[in-house]
């Protein structure tokens, strides 16, 4: 995370024991403080902005980041150690800090990385889905900007971390699944949105985060993701119409069969067809891994192919939107 030089609520107390420090990061909904507790220990501080409070959709779904990430205990997911509200009304959210960087971050230095990397990022992603699925949790915004390279000092990154909770869904105890999107309504990145969310994340499950893991990986390995287009209508379009291009055919290049198979499931337009739970997914992906090294395949890493067309840059399109309460 690129530090500002904006001081904003630095120095600053938040629930009477976090003392923020410098601002670390920002998007649509907050800014993202460094801070510390009494004993010194290191916290990242999410502070809603100010103007947000005015909209109760997003102070829901701030609020409701908090409890969805909070019920998820595991080390391939970034935890939430409290949640509160300043008597000014700032809504605030304590996360243990990390230190590295965000595979968005990570993509626009290198655009493209090689599949020893990505394979150890994809499993790390799978693994924090699969503490996700065990309480019932699905992300639906599974992108490169919501999953942190952790680096020890010094080091490469040592684990890959799921982030923001902040438009997922859960089911409760009976089976009953939660949400704030009405049915029809889309919310998530198109760019790593699979089929069934473009028509409406009400009704997308685990099967939807696959998808986007999917599509995930392809834009590592491959330096794009699998679909691109001018706008989101031909995004969509391209997605609801056609089948996901192989690495092959957005590289220009060959690839060892099994990456494309594995890819090829994830990325299918039909949930049924796709691995149905993270579990089988990882398992999947590790028996590429494997069959890789036995047949002591040399995964280079490649460059994107020439663009037929000048496409929107891909944070044009990857943005999260919230269409309804």
């Amino acid at each position: 995370m690129s530090i500002s030089t904006s001081h904003g609520l630095a120095g600053r107390i938040f629930g009477g024991r976090y003392r923020l420090a410098e601002r670390i990061g920002a998007g649509a909904m907050g800014e993202v403080y460094a801070a510390a507790d009494e004993q010194g220990r290191a916290l990242a501080i999410k502070v809603l902005h100010e103007h947000a409070l005015e909209d109760p959709a997003l102070v829901t779904r701030f609020e409701r980041e908090a409890t969805i990430a909070m019920r998820i205990e595991s080390p391939f997911v970034a935890r939430v150690i409290e949640a509160g509200r300043e008597r000014t009304g700032r809504l605030w959210i304590a996360f243990e800090r990390l230190y590295g960087e965000s595979v968005e971050t990570r993509l626009r230095r290198d655009n493209f990385l090689g599949f020893d990397e990505v394979s150890a990022i994809v499993e790390d992603v799978l693994h924090g889905l699969m503490a996700a699925d065990d309480v019932g949790v699905v992300h639906r915004d599974v992108r490169p900007a919501n999953v942190f390279l952790e680096e020890p000092v010094g080091g490469a990154f040592s684990r890959a971390r799921l982030l923001d909770f902040g438009v997922g869904k859960l089911r409760d105890d009976m089976g009953r699944e939660s949400t704030l999107t009405a049915a029809g309504i889309t919310v998530g990145s198109y760019v790593y949105m699979s089929p069934e969310q473009l028509r409406s994340s009400y009704l997308a499950d685990g099967r939807a985060d696959l998808y986007a893991v999917g599509a995930l990986a392809f834009r590592m390995l491959a330096g794009r993701p699998p679909f691109q287009a001018p706008n989101v209508a031909g995004l969509a379009a391209l997605k609801l119409h056609r089948r996901a291009p192989t690495l092959a055919e957005a590289t220009g290049e060959p690839w060892p069969a099994p990456i494309e198979r594995v890819l090829g499931r994830l990325l299918e337009q039909e949930a049924d067809r796709r691995p149905q739970s993270a579990s089988e997914a990882l398992s999947a992906w590790q028996d590429v891994r494997e069959e890789l090294a036995e047949s002591h395949h040399s995964i280079l890493v490649r460059g994107p192919a020439h663009l037929a067309f000048e496409s929107w840059p891909e944070e044009e399109l990857d943005r999260t939107e919230v269409d309804g309460p």
